[in-house]
Parts: C-alpha cells; structure tokens; sequence
C-alpha cells in the first residue's frame, strides 16, 4: 500500500490466516538463521527463506526466547552480556553481534542491518544489533557491562570506536560425509544447550518455542537436507524410510544432565517427556499416527503433505547456494537511535525539515504531523515515528536514518525494513508513513517508495566548473560516473551543450581588447573538446553543462534555457566554490543563488530532479583565509536549505562532496593543485554523487567502490626545448606535453650556480632580461604540487641571448582617482608608429585573490569606471607590437573615489647598520600609496623622493654612505597625482662613537 505525503491515516493490510500444522521452505538461499521459526505461512515449496516477510515475521520469537533464558539463568551483568552476545552469534552464523546500552553521543554505521532490538539485563537497557559490517562508537563507559560483541573486528587505540568487517561466507566442510559435526563449517554440531529450558510440559507455547528451535539448530547445522523433528511420546512410522540419512539422535530438552543419544525411539526405562528425535535425510516418507501441532512435531525441506497432513513425503532438496546473500545491495544504516542526525531548529520546529508551523500539544496529533511533515520534506523514504525506540523490533532494513528528535518523539527514515511494535499500539506511540503491508496490529513491512525504473533510461545533466569539467589528459568524475551507471544496468545518457574536458591552454598572450569593443569571442575550440586520459575508454556520451570559472550567480540565468534546450530527467549540481573562493557572493547569497537555480530549472520542467553538491575545502588561499570558516557556513546553510526545497514532483538531495573529498586547508591527497582533482579525487567525487543517486533516488544496487589501486597520471620530460629572441628578452618553446597540468621552467645566467624556479601552465616561458646576457634554460613535466607529479628535467640544459624585441611601457604617466574609477595619461614616444597598442592594467589591491584587469588603448590617455569604491589599485602600461608586450612600467597607485590624502603620521627610522635603516609609519586609510622623500646632510643637497611608490607603510633604504644618522627621511601620502604634505621629517640620533 502506497500512502502519500500528506496523508493521516495509515495502511492496513488484513493478516493471511496462519494454519496450525507445520510448514517448511525450499532452501536455494543462504545459510539460514538458527532463530528464524519456518515460515507458517508457506506452501511447500513456494518460497525462498530470505524473503523479508518470512524472515522478519518469524524472527522475534525465536531470539527473544533464548534471550529471556539468558536473563533468568546468569547472575552478573557483565556474564549476562557476555553469554547474550554468544546466544545471539550462535542464532546468527555469517553476521557480526553488537549487544550495547544506549547512550547520548553513540553511533552505529551499519551495512546489511539484520536485526536491531532491545532487551534488559539486571534490570538494565541494552540494544542488540546483528549485521553484516559497519562502525559502532560507544559514547559511555566501556567494559562487558556496558557493551560486548562477536565476529570479524578491529578496535581503535581507546577502545571505543570498533570497525567490523563482513563475516567470510560458510563452506561445506571438506571430506565431511555425516554428523554428529555439522555439514557446514560455521557450526560444530547441534547444541541444545542453548534452548533446552525452554522446554515446559504445563505450557504449550514453550513448548512450540522448543521444538522450533530445535529445527532451526538442525537444518542451519544441515542446509542440503530435509529434517524431521519427532515426540518420542507420539506413535509414528515411516512407510519409505529415509535415504541418505546423515544424521539421526535423540535429544533430551527437559533434562540437563541427560545425554544426547543417537538412539532413535523410545527406549525402555526412559522417564523424560521432553524428548524428540531428530532425522536429517534426502527422501522418505513419515507418517504420525499421533496428535500434531508443533509441540508434537516438526519438519523442514521439500515435501508435500497428505490431505489430512499426517503423512509426509520428502523428495531430495535443491542444494543451498551459500554465497546467496538476501541483503545484496541494501544501503548502508545509521540507526544512532541516541544521536539525530539534524538537531538545529534554525529553519522550523522540526530539525532537518522546512516544517514552520506550530507543534501540537496533543501526542497524538504530534506523532500524525511529524509523519506528515517529515514525509512531504523526505518524499523517496518512508518514516516512521515513535515513542519509544526500547520497545520496538527493527528488521531487515536498508538505508534507516535517524533523522531528528521531536518533543520525546523519534523520527526514522528508511527505504525498506519490517518494524514490529512489542509494546503499545496506537497513534499515541508510533505511526508511519510511506509504501507499506501492515500484518495485524503490531508489525509493518516497509518496501522501497516508487524510484526510477533501473531497466528504463535517464537523460543526466551535470552542472558544475572546472572540478567537474576537467583539464585535458583528466579522466573525471563524470567518466567515473558513467562507468557506475554501465556496471548498475543503468542507461544513463549525459546531456549538456557541452562536450569534452578544457583543452591545453596556447601559448602566449593575446593583445588585449581595445576599449569599447566587444571581446574576440572564445571559439569552443578554447574552452571545450578537450580529451580525456588516453587509458579511458570511449566516452563519446560525455556532453555536460560545466565549465571552469562558472558560479551559481551565473548559472542561475542560464539553467532555464539549458533544461528547456537539453531536457534532462536529472541534474548534478557543483557549484559553489567560485562564488565563496572569489567573493563573488557570500554563504547566505550562494545558498539564495542554489535556491534560484533549483525554481528556474523547475520552471523548464516541473518534475526535475537535483542532486546538489555541498563545497569542498582546499589549501588556504594566501589572502582568503576566511574561505574555510566561510566553506562550512555555506555547507550548513545548504544541508539545512535541501529538505525545504524537496517535493514529491521534484526530489531535491544533497551530495556529501566536501565529506568524502580528502581535501582540507592544511592538505589535499585528493587534489593536483589544492583542489582540482587527481585520479583518486575523481572516483571520490563520482562516489559521493553515487551515494546521492542510489540511497535517495533508488539508482543501482551500490554506491561506486573506490578500487584499491588507480592508475598515476603520466608525466613524461618535455623535448625539443628551443630558445631565442622574445618580447621582454627571452622566450623558450617545447612541444606540448599531452594530459600536463602545468610546467616548471627553471632558468639562470650562464657561469652562476643559483637556478630560478617558475611555473607556466601552456608549453611557452618569457624572461624579462636586458640585451646581450646569455640564459640557460630546462623544463619539466608539472602536474601537481608535490614532488612525484612532476617529471625529471630536460637534458641538456638550452641557451638563448636576450634581445627584446618589444618596446618598454611609456613614461610619464599620470593617474587621477575620479568617483568611479580614475584617469590616466603618459607620454608620446620618439617613435609611435612603433607600438601597435597600449595596455592598461590595473589590480585591486583590497580585494583578495583580485584577477589582473586591462584594457587595450589606441592613443594616450584612457578613463576606467566600475570600480570598487575607496579601494586601492596598482596601475601600469604596457606597450605591444606585433611581436608582444614589452615590461610594463608602474604608475601611481590611486584611491577610487577620494580626494587628496592626509599626510602619514607616526615616522620612526629604525638602523640596521651604519648605512642601511627601515622605516616605518602608520598606514593611513585615505592613501593610495606613499613616497618617501631624503636628503644628505653633508651636502645640502634638497629633499628627493623616491622613484618607486610603495603601497605599504615600510620601506628599507641602504647604500647611504655617508651614515644613516647624516640623512633626514619624510614620507608623503598620495593619491594618482594626489599628494599630502610632508611628514614632519626626521633626522636619526647619531650613534655614540660613529
């Protein structure tokens, strides 16, 4: 039964009449459980054992009566949990056992959750957990009194975190022909020592509960052979007997001491009535010529059954496939019954939802809003609300979150899982929601809410930068992706207008834009169709919406058009990092940009679907060290902002990129550079986008395995190195490198020993050099920041003679700060037909991690508006002919907006020896630079200022020969051609003895 969002009432499905005789399965599946009952309502041989109603139906019976068995017979906690914890892994074989107390801070990560309940020891609480792996944290004292477990583990340094891994698979015992030892290697032999006191002649269902367990034992010990469970007391016969009888005892239940007997029937001068005989056979026919029920008999296999169900025949079984895995494919549980995963009330009332309106007083009305709600902001799953965690049975269960805590409620989600009420029923104590069978009063069947049709296609569209574009010779997370989707049986079709990685940058630069014309648009050919690493293979269907550069402050104008013109069903989103890194846009901004681009994309097609990525971290930014605080912010206000933009018709997720990208501000394994993604970074991203599409879209079996070893990025020496005449004074070429991030090209003058190091991302490097000085040069492969990207350098090392062939930038230039910018002008050069153009750059000063601007001017003044008001830029002019740009040459800072400058206050001169000072002064809030004026006393020579201009309040003098204490030092303030008065100039003391 489906029940939509919205709805209070809740599905009931009439229970199918359970028959009184017994039952039995045909056993393909795996190993069963030594605690599940045969199912009751099968009809040989109709079904398969793991099916999840047979499974969970019948499990609660079986374990709480050893456990119950347990509690009476121990008398120390701490052997009580012990013993527990054994029961249970003996009831279990193939599944790791945690038996803890509850406590605040606890978390339990689990896959193939089998069961979870809870039981009390002396009086106390404990849950107990059986699964396949995961990682348990037990927040409270350790200890046997306070948790214990059994299987296939290892324990952190402090004992609290403990890390299971899956349990190896049972075999066939080799050279193994009959018992008393079990077939199977996970079981020595039958113990009724685990059970024997369930047995009560006066009480019929103990009775039951005996002789089912006894079942359970023998065919977990025999899962390829039919078994029959027999009363000594009852008079029975077989008319065919049993073939292949590997196994036949009698077994005491009521007598401790009494010795199991492989003597079957009832011997002379035996008083015990708690005694059963045990057969394990291939075929045969038995007939009981007593009373039935199950306290008087028990079967197990493949048979059919007479018309008044006395007489059986058992034909040979199909032999148990025990690599079978009934959970194959569950995703992964936190049940953290004590630790929410959403906790804020930021946004509602209810913690992780949108949910802003009142919360009923009345329980009742309580538990049918928090079903309501919760099930409206998380439309995929089913919830379930409850009272009280201790009194319920969870089963079987794949992906069960637990979302919040509400008013002494607790609220689950989960896609699929059995949940059985041991206590009181009633709107009072639970209620859910969702795609459900209920079976009587007390126990739910979850099943999977309607996803995507596996088997149908899905037309995908990413939307990202450069980290999910990718650079040339990358193999990307997209790649990864589309390798998940093939291995899932997913047909996924990438759409996007889009293809390919960015190719390899060209090297040099082009001559800037002229003012007021229209930039030469980049040809795709630029900035798409890049190729991907030579090892991958085809990847023809790799068309995406991703770009490097790209912010979501864009992209939210765009992304309307895009699903109009691409019609995809789902869209991955990684946007982000360009708006925070940048400061395009602050965390509050780029979550309003997200929600922007969620309504636009919805207004193209209202039934889309979005996976939206959080932001990873990166090494600190010199200049942005906000960016990590700011990345978190943002990451919380987007997890926060997901479930209320969610809907039924339009499923909005959010993807845990920053959580399983290993990248931080201190280091980045994941990253080439600080944040692009290496080999391993890219199946990181892809995982963290396959948890997304399997646990919340219903994608595939599994999320993406990361293998254990991924291929190096290739990283041969660059050859062909040549080297001659540039623009500046030298330029050095080398063919491109496929797939290099970057180069480093180290130079030096020929006959010194000292290199000099620099970084260049296209296969072309410029010195800057006066004419006739001869360099040497080798260059390297450089993919990355550290050492083992990079490949060993060039041999033999090149030469070139400098001999620039583009002029410097002119002289005289003049800047003025105007309100929306400033003005400048230079001067006319000797020879003006010789410069194609000029280039104006300018930087912002207080931005941090500004980008270079310019500009390209024909003539010799220029004006530039829409700049930032009272922020500071550094100025300079290049000059360009046709064969580059020559050095730039520097013009007087200026102060957008402002007036003339106050002058600098606070002027100390501070000696570091006799002919070398630093001075110092306080930074003056209305300059734009500085200018510091000298003089030599010891021979009246006037006041002069320095050549350069300094935008910091500190500047370093040396070469003052006649001593330090002979000169006067005064600094001014300017602004463009601004400028303040003197400070009050400064003559040092002169030194004692000097």
């Amino acid at each position: 039964m489906l029940v939509v969002a919205g709805s209070t009432n809740v599905g009931v499905t009439k229970a199918a009449a359970v028959p009184e005789a017994n039952a039995a399965a045909l056993t393909p599946g795996a190993l069963p459980s030594a605690c599940l009952d045969a199912d009751p309502r099968a009809q040989a041989p109709a079904i398969v054992w793991a099916e999840p109603k047979f499974v969970m139906g019948n499990m609660f019976l079986g374990l709480a009566s050893v456990i119950s068995y347990i509690i009476t017979s121990e008398n120390e906690k701490a052997d009580k949990v012990k013993e527990a914890v054994r029961r249970v892994a003996y009831c279990f074989p193939g599944y790791n056992v945690v038996i803890a107390q509850p406590h605040n801070g606890s978390t339990q990560h689990m896959t193939e959750a089998y069961f979870v309940t809870t039981i009390e020891l002396s009086d106390t609480k404990y849950r107990v957990y059986v699964f396949k792996s995961g990682t348990f944290y037990q927040a409270g004292d350790l200890g046997y009194k306070n948790w214990g477990y059994e299987g296939y583990w290892t324990k952190s340094d402090d004992g609290r975190t403990v890390t299971f891994t899956t349990p190896p698979l049972p075999e066939r015992r080799s050279g193994w022909s009959s018992g008393p030892q079990c077939e199977v290697t996970t079981r020595d032999r039958v113990d009724r020592n685990m059970y024997y006191s369930l047995y009560n002649g006066l009480n019929n269902d103990a009775q039951v509960g005996h002789v089912r367990a006894l079942l359970n034992d023998v065919r977990t010990c025999f899962p390829d052979y039919n078994v029959m469970v027999m009363h000594d007391e009852q008079s029975h016969e077989w008319l065919s007997p049993p073939t292949s009888q590997v196994f036949a005892s009698a077994f005491s239940m009521q007598d401790y001491d009494a010795k199991d007997s492989i003597e079957v029937g009832r011997p002379s001068g035996v008083a015990s009535r708690g005694r059963y005989d045990v057969h394990v056979f291939k075929t045969g026919t038995f007939h009981n010529m007593g009373d039935g029920g199950w306290n008087n008999w028990a079967f197990y296999g493949n048979f059919t059954r007479s018309s008044d169900g006395m007489t059986v025949a058992f034909t040979d079984p199909a032999t148990t496939d025990l690599t079978f895995d009934p959970m194959a494919g569950f995703a992964d549980s936190d049940f953290d019954s004590d630790t929410p995963q959403h906790t804020s009330t930021a946004n509602g009332p209810y913690p992780g939802c949108g949910y802003t309106g009142s919360v009923p007083g009345d329980r009742e009305e309580l538990v049918r809003s928090l079903t309501t709600e919760y099930q409206k902001c998380f439309p995929d799953t089913n919830i379930l609300v409850v009272k009280s965690v201790d009194q319920f049975s969870f089963g079987y269960l794949s992906n069960l979150k637990h979302l919040a805590n509400v008013n002494g409620m607790t609220v689950f989600a989960l896609d699929v899982g059995v949940v059985k009420n041991n206590g009181d029923g009633g709107w009072i104590n639970w209620g859910f929601n969702g795609n459900y069978e209920r079976d009587g009063d007390s126990t739910v069947y979850f099943t999977h809410l309607d996803g995507p049709d596996p088997t149908g296609s899905v037309r995908v569209m990413v939307v990202g930068d450069s980290m999910s574009q990718g650079d040339e010779g990358d193999w990307t997370w997209r790649y990864r992706l589309s390798e998940w989707f093939r291995e899932q049986g997913v047909d996924a079709e990438f759409v996007g207008p889009y293809k390919g990685t960015v190719p390899a940058r060209a090297p040099g630069r082009k001559p800037p834009t002229l003012q007021g014309q229209l930039p030469e648009p980049e040809t795709e050919s630029t900035r798409f169709g890049g190729e991907y690493d030579k090892r991958a293979e085809t990847f023809d269907d790799d068309e995406h919406f991703a770009m490097w550069g790209q912010q979501a402050a864009v992209a939210k104008s765009l992304i309307q058009y895009q699903v109009q013109q691409q019609k995809p069903d789902l869209i991955l989103l990684g946007l982000g990092f360009n708006d925070l890194g940048w400061s395009v846009t602050n965390p509050k901004d780029t979550v309003d940009s997200m929600k922007m681009l969620v309504d636009k994309a919805r207004d193209a097609n209202p039934n889309i679907k979005l996976a939206i990525a959080n932001v990873p971290q990166r090494t600190l930014l010199g200049g942005n060290e906000q960016l990590p605080d700011k990345t978190n912010d943002y990451n919380s206000r987007l997890a926060q902002a997901i479930p209320t933009w969610n809907t039924n018709q339009s499923p909005v997720k959010l993807v845990k990129w920053r959580e399983n990208y290993d990248c931080e501000p201190t280091s980045c394994p994941a990253g080439y550079d600080g944040l692009h993604p290496n080999a391993t970074g890219e199946y990181q991203i892809a995982r963290a986008f396959t948890e997304t599409l399997h646990n919340d879209f219903g994608y595939g079996t599994k999320p993406l395995d990361i293998p254990t070893t991924i291929p190096d990025r290739p990283k041969p020496i660059p050859d062909g190195i040549t080297a001659g005449a540039g623009p500046q004074g030298v330029t050095v070429d080398w063919p491109k490198v496929f797939g290099a991030h970057g180069y480093t090209v180290r130079s030096r003058l020929v006959g010194t020993t000292t290199w000099n190091e620099s970084r260049v991302q296209a296969n072309r490097h410029e010195t800057l050099s006066p004419k006739d000085l001869t360099w040497e040069y080798q260059v390297r492969t450089d993919n990355g920041d550290t050492e083992d990207q990079k490949s060993n350098w060039s041999l033999p090392p090149t030469r070139a003679t400098a001999n620039p062939t583009a002029p410097p930038g002119p002289t005289g230039i003049i800047t003025q700060p105007t309100a929306t910018g400033f003005t400048i002008t230079w001067g006319v050069p000797s020879n003006p037909d010789a410069i194609e153009r000029y280039e104006v750059l300018y930087w912002d000063q207080d931005t941090p991690n500004a980008i270079l601007s310019s500009t390209g001017i024909k003539g010799f003044s220029a004006r530039i508006d829409g700049l930032k008001p009272n922020h500071r830029y550094i100025i300079a002019v290049a000059s360009w002919n046709n064969t580059g740009s020559g050095l730039p040459n520097n013009a007087r800072p200026i102060r957008v907006g402002t007036t003339t400058p106050t002058a600098p206050t606070g002027l100390q001169i501070n000696p570091l020896d006799a002919n070398t000072v630093q001075l110092t002064w306080t930074k003056n809030d209305t300059a734009a630079g500085y200018r510091v004026w000298t003089r030599d006393l010891t021979n009246g020579s006037p006041l002069t200022p320095s050549e350069q201009t300094f935008t910091e309040p500190t500047h370093g003098i040396a070469y003052l020969t006649s001593g330090f204490w002979n000169y006067e030092y005064c600094v001014t303030s300017i602004n463009g051609t601004l400028e303040s008065a003197r400070t009050t100039c400064v003559t040092p003391t002169r030194p004692a003895g000097s």
